[in-house]
């Protein structure tokens, strides 16, 4: 519980004082420990102590897999989680919304659509695609591929209710310089009470700069002005 929370509230270095401890009062074999070792490692950016401790472990569960994951994820070893799904799988573990999250984010990054869309397989399965964060995740990867097409697909079957699931929308048919497309979204996100927030806004100004649609942009920029956020960097 303690080196969980050093992860939490970023006390680095009570975190490696407690892992000496760990191994002088003989924890070092207990999966809950070593769990919140590799969580600790991973989230301070740190993935090589976190794959020697998971690599000593003699026995494993879902949550070593995704804290080692999720960490080798946000530091761009993206090959090397992939990786270790499968191992995750010959281990006969089933992944979560927090595994398929993960490497989601790892697809989207490296570009690898084919095997993103495997995955995407596996949480319709798995009845994971009402999870918001395998929405998000999932938008994600189809706009990082270019696929504005099947993100458009994908984004027509979710809750709607999510803010940033519209702006990953605006930012796709940003991209792709599509002002009509942008503006239905734009407005259609307002018709349903949804408040666009810091981020709605710089989307819809860039693809009104892309097409050169002044007269919108000056709008927007009015409605930026009324809801308080023009100070917003």
């Amino acid at each position: 519980c303690v080196i969980s929370a050093c992860s939490k509230i970023e006390f680095y270095d009570l975190g490696l004082q407690l892992h000496a401890l760990v191994y002088k009062w003989g924890f070092a074999s207990e999966v809950y420990v070593c769990n919140a070792l590799v969580t600790l490692y991973s989230r301070f950016g740190h993935p090589m102590p976190a794959e020697q401790i998971f690599s000593k472990m003699q026995q494993m569960d879902r949550v070593s897999y995704n804290s080692l994951i999720s960490g080798l994820v946000q530091q761009g070893n993206n090959e090397r989680s992939v990786e270790l799904f499968r191992k995750m799988q010959i281990d006969s573990l089933k992944p979560d919304c927090v595994t398929i999250s993960s490497l989601l984010s790892a697809c989207a990054s490296m570009g690898a659509l084919l095997k993103g869309r495997q995955l995407h397989s596996h949480a319709l399965k798995a009845g994971m695609c009402s999870d918001i964060i395998i929405e998000g995740s999932l938008l994600d990867l189809y706009v990082k591929c270019s696929d504005v097409e099947s993100a458009h697909r994908f984004f027509l079957t979710t809750q709607k209710d999510n803010v940033v699931l519209w702006n990953v929308m605006l930012v796709a048919y940003g991209l792709r310089g599509d002002l009509n497309e942008s503006v239905r979204i734009f407005e259609q996100m307002q018709s349903r009470g949804l408040q666009p927030n810091q981020y709605t806004y710089p989307s819809i100004l860039r693809t009104c700069t892309l097409v050169g649609a002044l007269d919108l942009g000056e709008q927007i920029h009015s409605q930026v002005i009324k809801t308080g956020l023009y100070q917003n960097a």
